[in-house]
């Protein structure tokens, strides 16, 4: 089914009373909504395939792209399967790899956060435990660098060893 619902122009694929500009059903049908692609049989680099969202005022890009190719094809380094914008700038990218950034275009890792980490909760939280005994529990190793700041007591449950320890 295809209508312009003369009205308001909107366009529908699959129903006969589209409430957006465009509207695509695919209700009791068995393929997918919508597919998009992309053709690229040399150059269009650093394209996406498919974009949603909006422009404010003309200037900066806020929504969802897709499938951007980068000089190497589609599953070279930096390429993006899909990136999250806010205000023009990619504020989240999950890239060719499987990593995850957020906060940075170069996930260097599964997930890779640029800017720090802010959990606030009421509840305790664990790494590498499902019962946190206290506000943070560790299950494992932990290696510090630089200055520790302890502003309360400490407490070891086992053997501590230090190069440097001044009380």
């Amino acid at each position: 089914t295809f209508v312009i619902e003369p009205t308001y122009g909107n366009v529908g694929i699959g129903t006969t009373a589209p409430g957006a500009k465009l509207e695509i059903s695919n209700v009791g049908l068995t393929q997918e909504g919508l597919t998009l692609i992309k053709n690229y049989s040399g150059g269009g680099e650093g394209y996406y395939t498919a974009s949603i969202g909006a422009i404010d005022a003309g200037v900066s890009f806020t929504g969802i792209k897709v499938s951007k190719k980068g000089s190497g094809g589609f599953s070279g380094s930096g390429n993006a399967v899909l990136d999250i914008f806010a205000n023009g700038n990619v504020i989240t990218r999950f890239d060719w790899d499987g990593n995850v950034g957020i906060g940075t275009t170069s996930p260097a890792g599964k997930f890779d956060v640029g800017g720090g980490i802010l959990v606030v909760t009421s509840t305790k939280v664990g790494i590498m435990t499902t019962s946190p005994g206290s506000t943070l529990s560790v299950n494992g190793d932990v290696y510090i660098q630089g200055t520790t700041n302890i502003n309360s007591n400490l407490t070891v449950n086992g053997t501590l060893t230090t190069n440097n320890l001044s009380l």
